[in-house]
């Protein structure tokens, strides 16, 4: 598999990229993955603070490679390797129970899908800036209600 197949494929978490509702799809598929980056963090927010920060560079330079691969400009709904980082930031230092769970998986989507206000403020960002940004906002904004409530 050549090198630009690859990158690709990491962007669109082949094949969720090009199923109905991606994004969505991504997002639910992602909840397992916050479990285990809990676990593995030893429920550190710390530790999982910094393998997401390690995890939004490298989704960064592959979603950056991707659009100029795919030759887009725009956030293209393909590419769903930044509802997986959103997804990720949305639960950071949250409980975790199914109640946090679908709560939060709800509160994300209700953000990144519409992009309100600022959320959509971050269109005007260039490249895997743009594509990250909207689902990073949305996260920020769905993890500061998910304080409050849990």
């Amino acid at each position: 598999m050549n090198k630009d197949v690859l990158i690709v494929r990491l962007a669109t978490l082949s094949p969720l990229g090009y199923l109905i509702a991606p994004g969505t799809l991504a997002t639910l598929l992602t909840l397992p993955l916050v479990y285990i980056l809990n676990q593995w963090s030893n429920n550190n927010p710390l530790t999982y603070f910094l393998l997401l920060i390690l995890i939004t560079i490298i989704a960064f330079f592959i979603i950056q490679h991707a659009l100029t691969i795919l030759k887009r400009h725009e956030d293209p709904d393909e590419i769903v390797l930044d509802d997986m980082v959103g997804c990720l930031l949305a639960l950071w230092m949250i409980p975790l129970t199914t109640q946090s769970f679908v709560i939060g998986f709800i509160l994300f989507r209700c953000f990144a899908i519409p992009k309100w206000g600022l959320i959509k403020g971050s269109e005007e960002l260039p490249g895997a800036w743009r594509v990250l940004g909207d689902d990073v906002i949305a996260a920020l904004v769905t993890n500061i209600i998910l304080r409050f409530l849990f």
